[in-house]
């Protein structure tokens, strides 16, 4: 698959999705970086993270989803910002998502 390919999938996949709603740090550009790592190295983006980053640094409690083993550590957002009183709403980090997302959607849980 040719990279335009790539990055003209990736944009369709994210028009209307939960991605393209609120999210920061998930802007187009981050959103098809990350389909276009999935199609150089030829596997998911949260596999390659895993082994090339995530693994290598010990960063054990970081993926795209918080698997049910460690729900438990999982520090969910306020509903409200306690400085601000604006309401805060954040992708549910505990159920999978259509595919890994480039653009600020790795979460992690805290350790005991």
């Amino acid at each position: 698959m040719k990279l335009a390919e790539v990055f003209s999938k990736a944009a369709t996949a994210l028009e209307g999705s939960e991605f393209s709603q609120g999210f920061a740090d998930a802007r187009p550009g981050t959103m098809c970086a990350g389909q276009a790592i999935e199609a150089v190295a030829g596997m998911p983006l949260g596999r390659y993270l895993d082994e090339r980053i995530f693994a290598p640094l010990g960063m054990v409690d970081t993926a795209f989803t918080v698997p049910p083993d460690k729900v438990a550590r999982y520090a969910k957002a306020l509903p409200t910002d306690p400085v601000t009183g604006a309401a805060q709403k954040l992708r549910d980090g505990t159920r999978p998502h259509k595919f890994d997302c480039g653009g600020g959607c790795a979460i992690s849980c805290g350790r005991r």
